[in-house]
């Protein structure tokens, strides 16, 4: 059943833009990382809620847990680091994440890039980890002049891939959440080697 999204009400405590640079069809992928955190302002803000919703009102979630192998999938020692070792910041730790998404990404023909947010947020008394690929469109603006252009921004009309850690059941044994929209097989399993080893 999807959460009931009205009311929910994201504390941001960090959170950063990085680019997975992908030609589909092709292999390797490079990337672009962000020098600083993101300021939590009202366009962030909006960014992750907007996020947030789809991903709570989405039917196609799937579910997985972290593989013990830490040598083989680091993502689970990655986050311990960085949440419970403090042995690195959360710039750090989302760039972390991209070298291993953009390692991922590369062995997959079908994969394409796109930008990739990584959020700590809070709902109440859980604390998340929120990961979620998003790419540009072009759609259309009428300038002052009354002239019709093209207008590149963010599709943001679907939810391609997303990622949610639950931090408080993780530390638990809980398990990972993963959603993704259905014709977007190949960012799942790019998001799984991310974040998991095993889907169920």
């Amino acid at each position: 059943m999807a959460e009931n999204v009205a009311t929910v009400q994201n504390v941001i405590t960090e959170c950063i833009v990085h680019k997975l640079i992908k030609k589909q069809h092709v292999k390797g992928a490079d990337k672009e990382l962000r020098e600083t955190l993101l300021p939590v302002n009202r366009s962030v803000q909006r960014l992750v809620d907007h996020l947030y919703n789809l991903y709570s009102g989405s039917t196609g979630k799937a579910f997985g847990c972290f593989e013990p192998d830490e040598d083989e999938y680091p993502v689970q020692r990655y986050i311990r680091q960085h949440t419970q070792e403090a042995k690195y910041d959360f710039k750090t730790l989302s760039e972390k994440l991209m070298v291993r998404l953009a390692n991922k990404a590369g062995e997959e023909l079908l994969a394409t890039g796109g930008y990739v947010l990584f959020a700590k947020i809070s709902v109440g008394d859980v604390h998340y980890l929120l990961v979620a690929i998003v790419t540009e469109t072009v759609g259309t603006a009428i300038t002052d002049g009354l002239d019709v252009i093209d207008s590149v921004h963010l599709d943001l009309s679907h939810l391609r891939v997303a990622g949610r850690i639950d931090l408080n059941a993780w530390q638990t044994g809980g398990s990972v959440t993963l959603v993704f929209s259905r014709d977007e097989v190949i960012s799942l399993i790019t998001l799984k080697y991310l974040l998991v080893a095993t889907t169920y």
